[in-house]
């Protein structure tokens, strides 16, 4: 499967190509897997709209239930493996918190203490609060210059531009450039991982919100 850390050369679906892919998929239904199309949405009979240039990212259904937990994941595990902590320190560390008045309502539950069988489970809301917190929890426990750490506070460095509540033009550029780096650093660090298409959306970030303005304000609540 190729992998694709930028778009630079891939283009945007226009609704020439929609219609077309519709059509085809209309008469070989093979083909609803590879361009991501069952039928035609009802939503394009609006007058003023169109699936193709009006569907922004929901952040808490691409970041905080999809590439979030499963960086997380692997990057918990790696330092529980590595003898930093184990997973019983940070259950502790998730008990004892002292979470502000806001957080204690997304306090994030304990996670399983089996190595093996380790994986981040929590609803968007807590997995954003137990996000944001985690390096408070365990970060004095990892060596700073750790390529697997580095690579989950890349992914800070983008959290925290696409959930801002405004951002001018140029952070947008920057953005581009820490999505990038993040997904290269990920794939360098975690070779037996393949991007799931939640780690492609983000490449797209950028221009939506260029064209939509800050996401954060369109994801669905958390």
């Amino acid at each position: 499967m190729q992998v694709c850390i930028n778009c630079e050369n891939l283009p945007l679906r226009t609704r020439e190509m929609y219609d077309q892919q519709v059509a085809i998929v209309a008469n070989n239904q093979d083909f609803r897997t590879t361009y991501g199309i069952n039928h035609n949405s009802a939503l394009n009979e609006l007058s003023y709209y169109h699936v193709v240039g009006g569907m922004p990212s929901d952040l808490a259904h691409d970041l905080f239930e999809g590439v979030v937990p499963q960086v997380m994941t692997h990057v918990i595990k790696y330092c529980v493996q590595s003898g930093f902590f184990s997973l019983n320190y940070l259950n502790g560390q998730i008990r004892d918190f002292p979470y502000s008045y806001i957080d204690k309502a997304n306090k994030p539950k304990t996670v399983p203490e089996i190595v093996s069988k380790f994986k981040v489970s929590q609803s968007a809301s807590q997995m954003w609060c137990f996000f944001r917190l985690l390096p408070l929890m365990i970060g004095e426990c990892v060596p700073l210059d750790d390529p697997k750490w580095e690579t989950i506070l890349m992914l800070y460095d983008v959290v925290f531009y696409v959930c801002a509540p405004t951002l001018r033009p140029c952070h947008t550029e920057y953005l581009k450039e820490l999505i990038e780096d993040f997904l290269e650093s990920f794939l360098r660090e975690f070779p037996n991982e393949t991007l799931k298409p939640k780690f492609h959306f983000m490449l797209h970030y950028p221009d939506q919100i260029l064209t939509f303005g800050s996401l954060v304000h369109l994801q669905t609540k958390i």
